[in-house]
């Protein structure tokens, strides 16, 4: 593979004790920014995009597998793929977002205990 190629490379995830290799390619990248742009233009459902486009990616990969189960999978676990698609694209880091989770988990606990 190219240097280029190389560059799209492949995603190995592990979600809610699922191993998955998920190998996007160029039309893939394309279509995640189109949902991006539609979705500040358009307001469109963003986690449904994300949904459909990650659906999409996994029946590619795992051709054998029931399509309503990845369906299911996919849904149940939405905000986590779209934390990873967004590393995966280099627009976001994992540290990032973890800190970001921790300041919206403190914040919740002290919400709660204000009461």
């Amino acid at each position: 593979m190219s240097k280029f190629g190389e560059a799209i490379g492949q995603w190995e995830l592990n979600i809610d004790d699922t191993d998955m290799i998920l190998k996007p390619d160029v039309n893939d990248v394309k279509q995640v920014r189109n949902i991006l742009v539609q979705n500040t233009k358009n307001k469109v459902n963003l986690f449904d995009k994300i949904s459909e486009f990650m659906q999409g990616l996994i029946v590619r990969a795992y051709p054998e597998e029931d399509k309503e189960h990845i369906k299911g999978w996919v849904e149940l676990n939405i905000n986590t793929l779209l934390e990873e698609v967004m590393i995966a694209f280099k627009w976001q880091k994992r540290e990032e977002i973890a800190k970001v989770k921790l300041q919206q988990e403190q914040e919740l606990k002290k919400m709660m205990s204000d009461d």
